[in-house]
């Protein structure tokens, strides 16, 4: 937004027909002194999506704060930018006391239609939240409500069609060969994240309960093959330059919470979550409405499960994703239409199941341990098949038959 007025000059070689928030991008000399000199009066926001940087607001910040903040864009000035802030209208809202102004922006779309631009009658109308003067953002408490525009006079409701013209006029199919090859992607994608945040649940879940129970630190080293295959290569080779078999339970519950809720580890099971909620939202019209409600439970989970918030329960987090994954694979099992994007979708757990399941045994498997009937009984574990593998075999562990469950 900052280079956009000269950008429709430059490629359009006309102003901007509407003319837009004024704003600073920092990694330009002028542009950032201006921003420090001018702070109290602006909202500072990131420049680039996917930063989890909060907006920063000048006239709601101390004199602390706003030094803080000068800091903060000194040291990494190209990723911040500010915005003056625009008087908004208000609108009445039902609020805890009843009906109070709130700042509201309305949001029109167009739909382009014979080589223009139609504007279609009503929006979205967002409203900030009770406790922010400034902001309308969903992210900070807001809310938003469908905007219609009532015609201007009755308008007479069509008589229902004849059944029997109902019945002739569309052609029968029971086949959809419509299925753009980004959807089939998406869906694809979608299929092999849920699977992989469900290992990554089942896994983790074993590990909490493990190192809960063990009364000596040393039992835990078995575990490491198992733990590892929820690691990095680089974070497995810093873990081992500094003795992998000498952790205390102390660095056990950091590196629990490391691949469970980190949000700096783009593997932790958070990242996953919030990668299946990504690529969900780019198929949403593929998605039953009971499909989405389960998804939304895991807004409440990536905010609940996060490893900066004191005293966060790993166990509940761990736990309510497998039942929310479950759901979602209820659902398409059950609900979804046995079509093309059925078949991606499925398609991309069972191909991630497979990757799964080979880098856990072999990460597990490819050295001696001394407690391999340990091991063995993990895994199982892992693999949600230890009710199938003790009706076969009673409780004798063996790799044989073990192998034999879990790969064929």
């Amino acid at each position: 937004m900052a280079f956009l007025p000269n950008l429709s000059k430059r490629v359009l070689g006309e102003p901007l027909k509407l003319p837009s928030v004024a704003t600073w991008w920092c990694g330009q000399e002028a542009e950032l002194q201006y921003v420090l000199e001018h702070l109290p009066e602006l909202v500072v926001k990131p420049t680039f999506l996917g930063s989890n940087q909060p907006s920063l607001f000048g006239p709601m910040m101390s004199a602390a704060q706003l030094e803080d903040a000068r800091s903060r864009i000194k040291k990494q000035p190209s990723m911040w930018c500010a915005q003056e802030l625009v008087s908004q209208a208000t609108t009445p809202v039902f609020g805890s006391n009843g009906l109070e102004p709130r700042n509201f922006l309305l949001r029109v779309f167009m739909v382009a239609a014979h080589g223009s631009y139609s504007l279609m009658p009503g929006g979205l109308t967002r409203i900030g939240a009770e406790s922010h003067p400034y902001s309308v953002s969903m992210q900070q408490g807001g809310g938003s409500k469908d905007t219609w525009v009532l015609a201007p006079r009755d308008v007479k409701a069509e008589e229902p069609a004849p059944l029997a013209h109902l019945m002739g006029s569309v052609q029968i199919h029971r086949a959809a060969p419509d299925l753009p090859s980004r959807v089939a992607d998406n869906l694809y994608w979608l299929g092999r994240y849920m699977e992989r945040a469900e290992n990554h649940a089942r896994i983790a879940r074993l590990l909490l309960n493990t190192v809960a129970e063990e009364i000596e630190v040393s039992s835990l080293s078995q575990l490491l093959p198992i733990l590892q295959t929820l690691l990095s290569e680089e974070r497995i080779a810093e873990i081992n330059e500094g003795g992998a078999d000498t952790l205390s339970f102390e660095q056990w519950d950091q590196l629990l919470a490391e691949v469970i809720s980190s949000q700096d580890n783009p593997g932790s099971l958070q990242a996953l979550v919030k990668h299946v909620q990504r690529t969900a939202g780019s198929v949403k019209e593929r998605l039953s409405n009971d499909t989405w409600q389960m998804l939304g439970r895991f807004q409440s989970l990536t905010t609940r499960g996060n490893a900066r918030n004191a005293g966060v329960d790993l166990f509940g987090f761990v736990d309510e994703t497998l039942i929310v994954l479950a759901g979602i694979s209820g659902l398409a099992m059950e609900n979804m239409t046995r079509g093309y994007g059925w078949i991606f979708l499925d398609l991309g757990r069972r191909m991630e199941r497979g990757v799964n399941l080979c880098t856990l045994l072999r990460g597990s498997l490819e050295r001696e341990v001394p407690h391999m009937d340990g091991i063995l009984h993990k895994l199982l574990i892992c693999a949600d098949s230890t009710i199938t593998y003790r009706r076969r075999y009673l409780t004798q562990m063996n790799l044989a038959p073990v192998l034999d469950l879990l790969v064929f």
